[in-house]
């Protein structure tokens, strides 16, 4: 039982703490409707099957996740290369207050759309296991990969280039 329960604890960290773990799962994903917290193409709700025809990346991230914290630049700069006409990137902040996920936003300057997720629904619908979590989902609708915890600059080129193609 005791082993059992370090075994536990030390997954668990290594989760929380960012430890990547890439998946290849190739699969569809849940519609889902993201409320956003400002507005993007002039909506502040968006739908996944709107984006249907589009490679999206969504990267689901908490401001108490010193790994996600650490990627979120990075992933701006990725929008900002290929973002909107290219790639449609979609933040998911998780188990945060609105206050405190709107000011890291604003200290790091991200521009992409961001969702609400305060109850953690959305991300127990994509079976979320550790922070950040990132799905590369191409323009068919289908996941092509899937990676859970801190990623590279050249790990999210490399992971966005999948579903660029």
């Amino acid at each position: 039982m005791a082993k059992r329960a370090f075994i536990t604890a030390v997954l668990g960290l290594a989760l929380m703490t960012g430890c990547a773990v890439n998946i290849t799962d190739p699969g569809t994903i849940p519609e889902t409707t993201f409320t956003l917290y400002e507005d993007f193409r002039g909506e502040d709700i968006l739908s996944l099957g709107s984006l249907e025809g589009s490679p999206v990346m969504i990267n689901f991230w908490g401001t108490w996740c010193p790994p996600c914290r650490a990627e979120m630049p990075d992933i701006q700069t990725l929008w900002e290369e290929l973002g909107d006409e290219n790639l449609i990137i979609i933040g998911v902040n998780t188990h945060d207050q609105e206050e405190s996920a709107r000011t890291f936003m604003r200290e790091i300057g991200i521009t992409y759309p961001v969702a609400k997720d305060a109850s953690g629904d959305i991300a127990a619908d994509f079976k979320v296991l550790g922070f950040p979590a990132t799905f590369f989902i191409d323009r068919s609708g289908t996941v092509r990969n899937t990676w859970t915890g801190f990623m590279t600059p050249e790990q999210l080129r490399e992971n966005a280039q999948l579903i660029l193609e």
